[in-house]
């Protein structure tokens, strides 16, 4: 039980932080990564088309504020995704994030963008006159709508409503000052000469932006009309590399989004490790309960300690490991670093976070050399054996990759814990009888016990104690008759053997 009591302390306190921290931040990078790829793979899906890029931009604009709106998602750690809808029906919707949906316009000028952004079902209607009349004939208002699926509509108030309704109204960026005093101006126009018009353009103006939001603090990256017509020729060429435009986890991952998801992470670990501790001292407050009917409050406290303590630690290797695992696969370190293995990562800080912690101690007089060679030798051991384990796991159990790595990491903690705790009795064993110090990890101590040295004659200094007096009650004594008896002379033979005084420390006992 010793074993599996030390190897569970260990995955609880060690191997939680550190494998928490590094699938946090592996998932993080991955995830924006996807993103990133969704996009490219978005835009190489325009390659040969032969569509001039003048009328190819608003559909290249679309993936654009779609996709970067999602690649934002990702960096700040948000559930929100936006979608290009592709839908044509009358007053569509170009792009959807969450219950709001936007429409998309990209000509040469910002009047003209306002102007077919506030455009009304009835404009839209004479469009479609002019375009179908020669090989369709007229129809009439009502059933242009019927067969748009604009179904009981009140015609009176339809005609001059804005065909685009409660959607975002998006445009260049470049044109959007442009675009809101052409707004305006007709505004004031239309308020003395056609007031049915006025919403309409208002509407519109209230609704103009150059990017796509959620109510998540997310959004898109504002494209200008030159902007978009590059990337449709970049599109059509196949030539499109989202590291030209700044788009590499690299350049996207700044420090603070760093900071964030290594809080998360903290707190994921944190809380793990709080449960996993809470679990062995829960079991024992019940058993006690069960024994003696009530619980000892200094066990009570003492508990509370230990789990405050373990999920400390896992909250500061967590958040560590996370950091570092993020700054690694996002390139910044190099190319060498952002293919470590995320496990390799999360168990080197662990093992360095262990390192200072005992070299502390040392500084402290709380540890001994050969102590702290010792944690950091078992540290090193039961990681690599926690490490291996949770791969082998990973591997079997591929569609459950974190459990698999988890579990595999705990059976790898016990095994380790027992495999070393046998091996370090064997290896002490030989160094009693050898003498050997294990290139001067384990002390080997030939002073004689003070018992033994005063057997044989040898005196030893004592140190000075203060002595106090005590009370002495008078007792009546009997007189006893005592007979001689005859003391032979023998001689003590004191047999003095080696073994284990200290942690890694042998000596005469």
């Amino acid at each position: 039980m010793s074993s599996f009591s030390d190897g569970y302390s260990f995955f609880v306190k060690n191997v939680v932080g550190g494998n928490v921290g590094s699938v946090h931040g592996d998932k993080y990078v991955g995830n924006v990564e996807e993103k990133i790829a969704k996009l490219t793979k978005n835009m190489k899906n325009f390659e040969g088309f032969k569509t001039g890029s003048d009328k190819l931009k608003g559909d290249i604009a679309e993936y654009w504020h779609a996709d970067t709106h999602n690649i934002d998602a990702a960096l700040k750690g948000k559930k929100v995704n936006a979608e290009v809808l592709r839908s044509h029906g009358l007053g569509s919707v170009d792009v959807q994030v969450e219950d709001k949906g936007y429409s998309l316009k990209y000509y040469k000028e910002g009047a003209a963008s306002a102007k077919q952004q506030a455009k009304s079902f009835y404009e839209r209607y004479r469009e479609y006159l002019s375009q179908t009349q020669k090989t369709e004939g007229d129809i009439s208002f009502e059933q242009y709508l019927k067969n748009s699926n604009v179904k009981d509509a009140d015609i009176e108030k339809i005609m001059h409503a804005a065909l685009y309704g409660n959607q975002g109204r998006l445009i260049s960026t470049e044109q959007l000052e442009q675009a809101r005093n052409f707004l305006r101006r007709k505004i004031a126009e239309e308020s003395m000469k056609r007031p049915e018009l006025v919403q309409k353009y208002q509407e519109t103006l209230d609704m103009l932006t150059d990017r796509i939001k959620s109510s998540k603090g997310t959004e898109s990256i504002p494209l200008t009309e030159a902007e978009a017509k590059n990337l449709a020729d970049l599109a059509k060429e196949g030539k499109f590399d989202p590291k030209e435009f700044g788009l590499g986890s690299k350049e996207l991952i700044k420090d603070k989004y760093i900071f964030d998801e290594a809080l998360k992470a903290g707190m994921s670990a944190a809380v793990i490790s709080a449960v996993l501790s809470a679990a062995p001292e829960i079991y024992k407050m019940i058993e006690q309960l069960i024994d003696s009917g009530k619980i000892d409050k200094d066990d009570l406290l003492g508990s509370g300690g230990k789990i405050l303590s373990a999920s400390s630690e896992a909250f500061l290797k967590g958040g560590i490991s996370a950091a570092l695992t993020i700054t690694c696969e996002a390139g910044k370190l190099g190319n060498l670093a952002k293919s470590l293995d995320p496990s390799i990562i999360g168990a080197a800080t662990v093992l360095a976070l262990n390192t200072v912690k005992y070299s502390i101690k040392l500084t402290m007089g709380k540890m001994t050399k050969g102590e702290l060679a010792d944690a950091c030798i078992r540290d090193m051991f039961l990681m690599s054996s926690s490490v291996a384990l949770g791969m082998v796991l990973q591997a079997i159990m591929p569609e459950l990759p974190v459990f698999g790595y988890m579990l595999g990491s705990f059976i790898g903690s016990m095994v380790g814990t027992f495999i070393y705790n046998s091996g370090h009795k064997v290896l002490m064993s030989f160094c009693v009888e050898s003498g050997f110090t294990f290139f001067g990890i384990v002390d080997q101590n030939y002073r004689l016990p003070d018992a033994v040295l005063q057997q044989i004659g040898v005196k030893t200094l004592q140190y000075d104690r203060m002595e106090t007096k005590t009370l002495e009650l008078k007792t009546l004594e009997m007189k006893t008759i005592e007979t001689k008896q005859i003391e032979t002379k023998r001689i003590n033979l004191v047999f003095v053997r080696r073994g284990v005084i200290g942690v890694n420390k042998i000596g005469y006992v």
